[in-house]
């Protein structure tokens, strides 16, 4: 599933800029570095680099561009790295 709102914010209120935060990891299904760009916009938050998904209460974990695009937003590896989003 999509990260939910709730969750980027819990991202934002541990960073220090108040208008970006940066979730660095790896790809779950390639494994290639990734690095999301989270801004608030006017209508809520505009992701860059990717795509952040969660499950509770397993966490957060990234699809790149490349992968998103692939799978429809659609994770194929089960297996982590999970972050923990709280």
């Amino acid at each position: 599933m999509i990260i939910s709102i709730e969750s980027i914010v819990k991202m934002f209120e541990k960073n220090n800029d108040p208008n970006q935060s940066i979730y660095r990891g790896q790809c779950r299904n390639c494994e290639c570095d990734v690095e999301i760009k989270i801004t608030k916009t006017s209508g809520g938050y505009g992701l860059k680099g990717g795509a952040l998904c969660e499950q509770n209460p397993k966490g957060v974990w990234a699809l790149c561009e490349d992968c998103y695009v692939k799978t429809g937003g659609l994770e194929t590896n089960t297996k982590g790295p999970f972050t923990d989003a709280a």
